[in-house]
């Protein structure tokens, strides 16, 4: 999905998780019916924390039209797209302002790898880490 971040537009992937803790907050995730991989108490769902940004070269499509299970989680995330892009756009925003979840991924870091900024190893030195 294309989502504004720091004044910018990008394109950003949200993951389908099957196994999202029953005790986090419901504004983390939009909740879809459980998978054969979902363990008792917790859900599965599109978890909106965890989106990241990406090109589009590295994005496939997933082959549903064999997938009863799949055709129907489809048909449930075209009916609440408005929902979960909005979603995902307010967490961005809250990124911005420096309220990033502490289990999400470093979006500024993505981001200056995808930019060319250097390769991961770059990234992190820069950052003052062990590569």
């Amino acid at each position: 999905m294309n989502l504004k971040y720091k004044n910018q537009k990008r394109d950003f992937v949200v993951p389908l998780r099957s196994n999202i803790s029953g005790k986090v907050d419901e504004w983390e995730f939009k909740k879809l019916p459980p998978n054969r991989d979902t363990k008792p108490g917790f859900h599965h769902g599109v978890h909106y924390i965890k989106l990241f940004p990406i090109t589009r070269k590295y994005i496939d499509k997933y082959n549903i039209d064999k997938s009863s299970y799949l055709m129907t989680v489809n048909t449930i995330l075209d009916k609440n797209t408005k929902e979960i892009v909005d979603a995902c756009q307010t967490y961005l925003e809250q990124c911005e302002k420096g309220n990033r979840h502490r289990f999400s991924p470093d979006i500024d870091g993505i981001i200056r790898v995808l930019d060319g900024e250097g390769e991961g190893e770059k990234v992190w030195a820069k950052n003052g880490k062990d590569a």
